[in-house]
């Protein structure tokens, strides 16, 4: 451990005074100056292991700070994946059990509650520490060291909050017409007369509502397997950012295991026949 106090520091500076001052007192044989030297060197020993107490306790302190930034940072992360987690099963089952391109009708309105507005990445020092502990070693270098791959995380992240928004706002309008015009019908509401809902919607609505919400899933599941990435990588990743001493301290590895998680289901893409539909210029006949 470095201490940076005066007497560590300049150690070499006092103690050969002390040294002279302790040879002048022996040969003199003076009460006095033996009495000065003792004093002095009971004071600097004292001043010593007090100072070195201190920087024990401060780099503790500081070591505790980080380990709480850390776990602020990992509660940040879940809170992300957990408000979309059951939306993105929600959706991909969704995309399972159906395969027709107007399957985005049948996505409900999708709420999301958000716990932490932002990122502080000036807090999260222990990453470019472990970034480079990690180059020294030479070992595998993860993403989830680089403050750019959370700055990218979270950009996406509050993008996808945008483009529910704003999907949520089109599919009540849609979901009004489509009311007025095809009256409850079960599953079918969502296969609308197309020749009847071609006179209150254009085929440009409609598609991009639809491939709006396929990319909102998409981007979902992209979402779900980086941030499952990203919490393995800072597990293994855990001895480059705090060291032994604060580890058995805190009492162990701290971690959040999503990648242990797993979808109940998967999204399916559409076909290409599908895809031709909804990009196509057929409405109000999109069927061939």
């Amino acid at each position: 451990m470095k201490n940076t106090n005066f007497l560590y520091g300049n150690f070499w500076l006092w103690f050969p005074f002390w040294i002279l001052l302790l040879i002048v007192a022996l040969f003199t044989e003076n009460d006095l100056i033996e009495g000065l030297a003792a004093s002095l060197l009971l004071m600097c020993l004292a001043a010593m292991a007090t100072f070195h107490n201190m920087d024990i306790n401060e780099k503790k302190k500081k070591s505790r700070e980080e380990l709480d930034d850390y776990i602020e940072f990992l509660e940040i992360i879940s809170s992300r994946y957990l408000a979309i987690r059951k939306l993105c099963d929600l959706c991909n089952e969704v995309t399972v059990n159906d395969s027709r391109f107007t399957r985005g009708l049948q996505v409900p309105e999708l709420t999301v509650t958000t716990l932490h507005t932002g990122i502080k990445y000036s807090k999260y020092n222990f990453l470019i520490k472990a970034m480079l502990n990690q180059e020294k070693m030479k070992g595998k270098r993860y993403k989830a060291l680089d403050v750019i791959t959370y700055t990218d995380l979270e950009l996406r992240y509050h993008n996808l909050m945008s483009m529910i928004e704003k999907r949520n706002c089109a599919h009540n309008e849609i979901m009004k017409k489509i009311s007025g015009v095809s009256p409850y019908g079960g599953e079918e509401f969502f296969y609308p007369n197309f020749k009847e809902f071609s006179q209150i919607m254009s085929f440009y609505e409609l598609s991009s509502f639809l491939e709006q919400t396929e990319k909102i899933i998409i981007e979902m599941n992209y979402l779900i397997f980086d941030y499952q990435e990203v919490t393995e990588h800072l597990k293994n990743s855990f001895a480059f950012m705090f060291s032994p001493e604060a580890v058995r301290e805190f009492g162990g590895i701290f971690e959040v295991p999503l990648y242990e998680d797993k979808l109940k289901f998967s999204y399916v893409e559409l076909s290409e026949t599908e895809v031709s539909v909804l990009k196509g210029s057929r409405y109000p006949n999109p069927i061939a």
